[in-house]
């Protein structure tokens, strides 16, 4: 779905909901938020009963990065490399940084 936006010279900019989430910020759909629970569950079980309720919504880079670093903490030797390289990664494409820095 796009978003039609009119410039001071009657032009018009289309840009998808997608396109506007990664200027105005990060997005953890509710969709997103269940996958990272079940996939998260049997490493950090403790964690993810402790967080499994919050509104995904409310997230921001910080509290995400948070939640992560405590679920990293909470996994077996085995799997804390590969868990940690996969929160960053989602974390990072659900909070991208600004353009142009």
């Amino acid at each position: 779905m796009k978003v039609r936006f009119m410039t001071d010279f009657s032009d018009t900019i289309d840009i998808s909901f997608e396109e506007l989430d990664s200027v105005c910020g990060g997005r953890i759909t509710q969709a997103t938020w269940n996958m990272v629970k079940e996939k998260a569950g049997p490493y950090c079980p403790n964690t993810v009963h402790q967080y499994g309720n919050i509104n995904p919504a409310s997230l921001d880079k910080a509290h995400a990065q948070a939640i992560a670093n405590k679920c990293v903490a909470e996994m077996p030797f085995y799997a804390k490399g590969s868990g940690q390289s996969q929160f960053d990664a989602a974390i990072a494409q659900a909070f991208p940084a600004p353009r142009g820095r």
